[in-house]
């Protein structure tokens, strides 16, 4: 069986001098706010947005469930050669503090199709409290810890909700182009139970263009560019839904993530993942649900403290 892989690497004045002063000061005090935001100004509020967005976030836990279904060759009827393949997450999903503002996103898996994960006690203590030569290393056994449970042909480590917030970062920007959407379609993320973003979000565009791609195959080697659109409020720059694509010769991969105001928290926060990978006649979707949103406190020095 093919197994395809994809992962982070990672003026006008009066004839009056006196007059020609006072509207000249007005004009300039009401300028920004008469021609309304720019793609510009969205982008940088969202860029800030997103600084506050990280800090406020690793402060939080949530409980996620995550559905996954393998289907592979005969989709549809199932032929005689076909296979279907289900499992159940249930985790810890925690944004983790690393270095110098790098984040990552940790899925702690505590129970597998029902059953419990017996070495959960024994990987958090490897993962946070052993010394790591670097935070890029860190970062790497964090994501493919998060990653191990996955199924299908399809070796992921981007299935994390924030993951396409990078995209939005200050650092990250000039690697992309940005428009304004005129693409209305919403994306299936949204359940019965979900209401739609505002309409007076923006829908943005965005394509990555520069070499050495953010998601790259697992070795490296490849660029996968990364395209897609988010749902930001103008005026505060809050990303309330995000869509990314990646289009590859053997897999496309499409990744929806839906933002709502948390009452405990007091932030949003995901609340709804949804997956698709298609690869040759193989087909790998996901599901994933996060509630219970709740602050926690790591101590490195002696143990971890579980969240409350």
């Amino acid at each position: 069986m093919r197994v395809c892989t994809v992962g982070i690497w990672v003026l006008r004045c009066s004839t009056r001098w006196v007059s020609a002063a006072v509207a000249l000061t007005l004009f300039l005090a009401v300028r920004p706010s008469a021609q309304g935001p720019t793609l510009v100004s969205v982008l940088e509020t969202a860029a800030l947005y997103i600084t506050q967005f990280k800090q406020d976030l690793s402060a939080v836990v949530a409980e996620e469930v995550y559905s996954q279904e393998f289907r592979s060759a005969g989709l549809a009827p199932l032929g005689p050669t076909a296979s279907r393949q289900t499992r159940v997450l249930r985790s810890d999903l925690l944004l983790v503090n690393l270095a110098a503002g790098r984040y990552v996103q940790f899925r702690d898996v505590f129970e597998v199709d029902g059953e419990p994960v017996r070495d959960r006690e024994q990987r958090l203590t490897q993962l946070f409290l052993a010394t790591s030569p670097s935070a890029v290393a860190q970062r790497e056994r964090i994501l493919a810890t998060s990653a191990r449970y996955n199924i299908g042909n399809v070796q992921r480590t981007i299935n994390v909700p924030t993951m396409p917030l990078m995209f939005l970062e200050a650092e990250f920007q000039s690697r992309f182009r940005f428009s304004r959407s005129n693409n209305p379609t919403t994306p299936s993320v949204l359940g019965v139970e979900n209401r739609p973003p505002t309409p007076r979000a923006w829908v943005v565009d965005y394509r990555e263009t520069a070499r050495q791609t953010i998601v790259r195959r697992a070795n490296g080697r490849a660029d996968l560019p990364a395209r897609g659109r988010f749902w930001i409020e103008p005026d505060s720059g809050r990303v309330l839904m995000t869509e990314m694509i990646i289009d590859d010769a053997s897999i496309k991969t499409v990744v929806n993530v839906l933002y709502e105001s948390d009452p405990r928290s007091g932030i949003y926060v995901p609340t709804v993942m949804k997956e698709r990978y298609e690869s040759g006649q193989s087909i790998v979707e996901g599901r994933a649900v996060y509630t219970n949103f709740r602050r926690f406190t790591v101590s490195t020095e002696e143990n971890l403290r579980t969240a409350k």
